[in-house]
């Protein structure tokens, strides 16, 4: 299960987020939970202006 968490401040706090994290990695989009590979197929300006808009947030794991 997850819950939506944190806003990105920026691309860099997202990439960041991206490389850090090992195995399966979840983000929220649009109030949409979305696998980290589905930002592999955007453009860094596109999810830049998704952080700009908010509509990205870390997803966080709960129990």
């Amino acid at each position: 299960m997850f819950r939506k968490g944190h806003g990105y401040n920026s691309l860099e706090e997202f990439l960041e987020y991206f490389h850090e994290l090992p195995g399966a990695r979840y983000i929220y989009y649009n109030n949409k939970l979305m696998h980290m590979n589905f930002f592999t197929a955007m453009s860094l300006n596109s999810i830049e202006r998704a952080i700009s808009q908010g509509i990205i947030y870390h997803a966080e794991h709960t129990s």
